[in-house]
This record gives structure tokens, sequence and C-alpha cells, in this order.
């Protein structure tokens, strides 16, 4: 009898001790499973300084975010993509911008809260292949005048030097306004410079040459006018 008893006893030992093992190894299991949640802190859109865009082409963007440990990843395909001027750019659930018309458009990309520093996008109006004026439908006003050569090199007594003035204008294009401008020498005594942009030294010395349009003046170029080298040898 005692012999059953003990067994029986025996029995419930070994059954308590697989039922805490069990126990142990569960709780040891769900302790290990468990994970750091890891947050976004911040979203980088690439090119953050992208070059101008044609009307009518495109330009991918790339979003990467940061997250709390400190990983990156590209979440272009995740966050909410954003043109603050869809009148000048449109921007597609993946990043691709579009140039629709002349100007500036912020660029934004959303997730979980947080948004880029916005990206300046600008736009600007497809070269013409007819004619190097801007057209008349861009509105487009000068902005600046550039004359070429910048620095000239010295040019002697009774020499000529071809100046051209190129123009800029509010959509960024570019033209060549040489025949159009105003061209003015604030020496005349030393260098004159005619309505083609055709410089002529006078006398030794220094002029500043000019291009004038629209309200428009040219940053000065000085031109160093120097005595023409004798040709007559010695005996």
């Amino acid at each position: 009898m005692k012999r059953k008893q003990l067994r029986f006893i025996g029995y419930f030992l070994v059954i308590g001790l697989i039922a805490s093992l069990t126990l142990g190894m569960a709780a040891c299991g769900s302790k290990t499973t468990t994970a750091t949640t890891t947050t976004l802190s911040s979203i980088a859109v690439t090119p953050a300084s992208p070059t101008s865009l044609v009307v009518g082409s495109t330009q991918q963007f790339i979003a990467t975010g940061t997250y709390s440990d400190g990983s990156t990843m590209d979440i272009s395909s995740q966050v909410t993509w954003a043109s603050d001027t869809t009148g000048t750019a449109t921007i597609s659930s993946t990043g691709l911008a579009t140039g629709v018309a002349a100007g500036t458009a912020n660029i934004t990309a959303t997730l979980d809260g947080i948004t880029n520093p916005a990206v300046s996008l600008a736009v600007v109006a497809p070269a013409s292949t007819t004619t190097t004026t801007p057209t008349t439908t861009s509105a487009a006003t000068l902005s600046s005048i550039a004359i070429a050569p910048a620095s000239p090199a010295s040019l002697a007594v009774g020499s000529t030097q071809a100046f051209t003035a190129s123009g800029t204008y509010s959509d960024g294009s570019k033209a060549d306004i040489t025949s159009k401008v105003t061209w003015a020498s604030d020496t005349t005594g030393t260098a004159t410079i005619d309505s083609t942009g055709l410089a002529t030294g006078v006398a030794t010395g220094t002029a500043n040459l000019t291009a004038a349009l629209s309200g428009i003046t040219s940053p000065a170029v000085a031109l160093t006018v120097v005595a023409a080298t004798s040709t007559t040898t010695s005996p």
C-alpha cells in the first residue's frame, strides 16, 4: 500500500515539475520576443537643391526617413507628396515631379505627422527653337545684363575689340541682346564703342563700358588702352 502511495506521489511531483518548466519557458519566451518600437524622427528629400526643370519635363525625388534608433529607410512610396503650387509643378504619389509653367514650387513629403523641410523647385520655359528672344506669351522681363568678355585684354590705340551683351530674364531664359542694348563708354577720350558693341582704342588709359536696356544696366567692364607698338626698326 505504501509503495502505491509513494508511486502516486512521485507521479504528482513529476507532473508538477513539468508544469513549472513549461511555465518558465513560456515566460522566458515572452520576454525575449518583446521588441522596442522605433518611431520616425525626420524626413529628408533629395535632391535638396534640384536644377531648374523645363516645362513638360520631370524630376524624380526620393524621401529618406530617419528613425529614433538612428536607422534610415527609403520611404518614397509611403509618404504623401505635395506641391504648394500645382500650377507651376505637380508631383505624383511616387515622388515624380512634372513642370507645368514657369515659376517656383515647394515640394514636401509627409508621413506620421513628420514633414521634410520644403525643397524649392524652379520651373523654366522651354528654349525657343526659332528665336533667341523670350516668347511674348511667357511675359518674361529682363532681369540682368552681362557683357563679354568681362575681363578683356589690353587694347592698343587704333585697334578694336568686339563685345557682346547677354540678357537674363525673369523666367530664367537667356538671350543675345547685343544689337538691342545701348552701349556706352564713360571715357570716350580713351575708348569709344558703337551701337554694335565694337570698341575702339583712342588714347592710353582706362574706360568703363556698359550696356543698358529697359532700365537695366550691366556691371561696367574696364577696358585698358595701351600705346600702339612701334614697327619702326632702329638703324
